[in-house]
């Protein structure tokens, strides 16, 4: 378990970066908060959001939440499946604390593209133990013009290896933002658990979703979630009522999707998905 000013947190799981050899530093990080379902849309012609006036519009900072997330993963491609932790330091000033977001930006990843970087940092350790054993014959066969040039080259393909591994990444930092939007939700129905089904998405995973290409998940700025016991609609109300970004209630799928995007609506049904496939196909948000 993690402690982060009094709050628990599972930290299990939570991948660490060997340091590779022959003197190549590999970046360590700590990353985010994922939970790619594949299921979030937005379309800006879509239905609004009917009832919104269920719940008051709030006046710019009248609600403003406790900075505590309570937070489940609801896809099995995730080694983390629960997450509870204060995100604002709770010393009267209330700014974000920077372990609490490193630890909501590796629990809302890209867990899809866990394996694919688990690959990418097993080449580059490989690669970086050939050239720092290759380098060594170099240096006790001094003057031997091909080890020299093997141990050259060597380095050459490990510091590729290296690159390809840190520009491949499943975390990227969440919009701080969001995390308020969530704990705010959160708080108005009283602290229920919020189940994550989307989050980060790396172009790969939100290819394979049939993503659209400006989606707001690419830019770790949206979640598709849903709340214990509450139903989509009155979800879907509480959010608009916060204008902190984008609604999007997919009602046949059982989620809301936000983000932190300009503030806007939208309602998706398989109806609706059927409808768009002859033309743009995608839908996914």
């Amino acid at each position: 378990m993690h402690q982060a000013n009094g709050a628990y947190m599972a930290t299990k799981g939570v991948p660490s970066r060997k340091n590779a050899a022959a003197g190549f530093t590999r970046r360590g990080f700590l990353g985010g908060f994922v939970a790619v379902g594949c299921l979030a849309a937005a379309g800006p012609a879509l239905a609004s959001v009917r009832n919104a006036a269920a719940f008051a519009p709030l006046a710019p900072g009248a609600f403003v939440g406790t900075g505590r997330l309570l937070l489940v993963a609801g896809d099995d491609a995730a080694t983390e499946k629960t997450l509870s932790l204060q995100f604002r330091r709770d010393d009267g000033m209330g700014g974000y604390d920077p372990e609490a977001l490193a630890i909501c930006n590796h629990f809302l990843r890209d867990w899809h593209a866990d394996g694919r970087q688990r690959q990418l940092d097993a080449t580059a350790e490989k690669a970086a133990a050939a050239a720092e054993k290759a380098n060594a014959i170099a240096a006790a066969n001094h003057g031997d013009r091909r080890a020299a040039r093997r141990a050259e080259w060597l380095h050459k393909a490990a510091l590729d290896a290296q690159r390809a591994a840190l520009e491949f990444s499943a975390v990227k930092p969440i919009d701080p933002r969001l995390l308020d939007l969530v704990s705010d939700l959160q708080g108005r129905f009283g602290g229920r658990a919020v189940t994550v089904w989307s989050g980060y998405r790396t172009p790969e995973t939100n290819a394979t979703c049939e993503g659209v290409s400006h989606s707001m998940h690419l830019e770790a700025r949206a979640v598709d979630i849903t709340i214990d016991a509450v139903s989509v609609a009155d979800t879907g109300r509480a959010a608009l009522a916060l204008s902190m970004g984008g609604v999007g209630l997919y009602p046949d799928k059982g989620f809301v999707h936000v983000d932190t995007g300009d503030v806007r609506n939208w309602t998706i049904t398989n109806a609706d998905a059927m409808a768009a496939a002859p033309t743009s196909g995608k839908l996914v948000h």
